[in-house]
This record gives structure tokens, sequence and C-alpha cells, in this order.
């Protein structure tokens, strides 16, 4: 991951890059006066980044945490006799037009890197 202080560093360059002051006519002594904030404005977009990427790494463990039990039980059908007998599409459990099927417990399963054979 990118420290905050190189983070920084980068989103400063990117606004010193592409934020354009015209200041025809006026000398870079004055122009450079107009010109502020860089530095402070880097800083907050960098401390917004982080507290997304903070509330998403906890959002992606608690996703983690809720997948574990149906991981679990795939582990119960990921060989090769059970991916023939019970395919992705067939239906584990169901409840109108909504189902659960057991390629939705593989993919759970693989997304915890559970299982090579996951898909």
């Amino acid at each position: 991951m990118t420290s905050p202080v190189s983070a920084v560093e980068a989103i400063e360059k990117a606004m010193r890059d592409h934020i354009k002051v015209d200041a025809t006519g006026l000398s870079p002594a004055v122009a450079s006066a107009y010109v502020f904030g860089f530095d402070e404005a880097a800083k907050a977009i960098a401390e917004i980044i982080a507290r997304q990427a903070e509330a998403l790494q906890r959002e992606n463990a608690e996703l983690r945490e809720a997948l574990k039990p149906f991981s679990t039980i795939a582990g119960r059908f990921c060989d090769e006799t059970s991916r023939r007998l019970k395919p992705d599409d067939h239906n584990v459990w169901g409840y109108g037009d909504d189902t659960l099927t057991y390629g939705d417990f593989r993919r759970a399963r693989a997304l915890l890197g559970g299982s090579e054979d996951a898909e």
C-alpha cells in the first residue's frame, strides 16, 4: 500500500501537472502569489482517499466473514464427483424466484481462496 507521504506527493504532482493557471501578462512572482493551497488540497484529498480505503477494507472484512459459512459448506461438494452430481446451476434452496445454488457456495469458497477447483 502507498504510504501517506508518497500519496500526498503523488496527488500534489498530479495537481501541479493538471491544474493550469493562465497568468498571461503577469510576472512569475505576481502569478505565483495567486496560486496557493496545493499542499493543503493534496493532504485533504489523501485523507479522504485514506478514509474511504479504510471503510472499504472494513466492509471487505465483514463480507469475507459473512461468506465463511458458505465456503465451509462448499468444501463438502467441491470434489469432481460432487461437481458432476451437483452442478453449479442446481438449486440448494429457493423461495419464489430467489435461489441459492451449488455454484453460489463454490463462488464463495473461491473468493475466500478455499479451493483451486472452485470457480
